[in-house]
């Protein structure tokens, strides 16, 4: 395998890492995950300005650029969803108590986000998996493609 070839594939693997890092229920696995996000973000922006225009790797680079941007464009618009149509009053309840001079024990708190993720959950289903499959789909269909060693064509298309 050359060099250009392991570059764009190391890429995508990189990115498909980190997205999978989210599914996992711990914060510091997620937030290095989002960091891996964010440099491997930087290295394309990197990588693309080095390469020939229109060739190989510019199309994988710009074409993952263009995937992390609609994707995340799509993330907020499901968190603002989620925010508005999320039933919040488990939380409600619990910060009154809170206000009301009642001590939550760390039980309390477990169990008042386990009743917030059960009523949520559908919300949240509906609101940000489309990010979670866009960014999914964009990367194993490039990296297919990067596996071949084909350039994207219409690299600029959302789909």
């Amino acid at each position: 395998m050359n060099k250009e070839k392991n570059l764009v594939l190391g890429t995508y693997i990189g990115f498909i890492i980190a997205l999978i890092s989210n599914f996992i229920p711990s914060a510091s696995v997620q937030m290095m995950g989002g960091l891996l996000f964010l440099l491997l973000l930087v290295m394309t922006y990197i990588w693309r300005a080095k390469s020939v225009k229109e060739g190989y790797r510019h199309t994988h680079m710009a074409y993952l650029i263009k995937s992390f941007w609609i994707g995340a464009l799509f993330l907020i618009v499901g968190i603002l969803l989620a925010v508005l149509l999320a039933d919040h009053s488990v939380i409600n309840a619990a910060v009154d108590s809170v206000g009301a001079g009642q001590f939550l024990t760390e039980d309390d708190i477990n169990q008042i986000l386990i009743d917030y993720t059960r009523r949520n959950l559908g919300v949240f289903i509906i609101t940000l998996c489309p990010s979670l499959l866009y960014l999914g789909y964009r990367f194993v269909k490039g990296a297919l493609l990067a596996n071949k060693e084909e350039v994207i064509e219409n690299f600029k298309n959302w789909f």
